[in-house]
């Protein structure tokens, strides 16, 4: 979305990088294509933010690292967009965004698989009781019986024979 957008408007503008946003020589290169790029690996506090891209106009940064607030967006007056490498807007003031014109785009479809395999994972988790298993295990090396209460605890349940529902949001 953000290069497509970039290529709306004046090819020689200013694209500032603020932390890690996993982009290979591939991204940057488009990147550059579109204007002056710089990059920071290491931006953490919306006054650093601030500093380095108070002549920007697009800024791809982490909302988790940096807090995009009205003092940021008060800050930037040449700022026209903000890409975060994230999927939710939850850490963004959208309302002081809009308010100075500066469109944000996030990365949808970021992490999908990771997070359906997580869930997957987590349900053999909660099944197995892996977590409690681990626990007792770094409390008390000693093997339980497998006939004792406690034995039956560690082991959880079998898959087999269940069903499973899944109800969700994602995409």
């Amino acid at each position: 979305y953000c290069l497509f957008w970039t290529t709306r408007y004046n090819a020689e503008m200013k694209i500032t990088i603020l932390n890690d946003c996993f982009f290979n020589e591939e991204h940057l290169s488009r990147l550059r294509s579109l204007g002056d790029l710089t990059v920071f690996e290491d931006t953490s506090t919306v006054e650093v933010a601030v500093e380095r891209t108070a002549d920007s106009e697009i800024v791809i940064g982490d909302q988790y690292l940096i807090d995009f607030n009205k003092s940021y967006f008060d800050s930037v007056p040449r700022l026209k967009m903000l890409a975060i490498n994230t999927t939710a807007f939850n850490k963004i003031d959208l309302v002081s965004a809009t308010a100075k014109g500066v469109q944000i785009a996030n990365t949808p479809g970021y992490s999908q698989r990771a997070v359906a395999e997580l869930a997957i994972g987590l349900m053999f988790s909660v099944v197995r009781r892996i977590p409690y298993g681990e626990r007792r295990n770094r409390e008390n090396t000693d093997e339980p019986d497998p006939a004792s209460q406690e034995g039956r605890a560690l082991v959880g349940y079998n898959l087999e024979g269940k069903v499973l529902g899944v109800v969700g949001y994602g995409g």
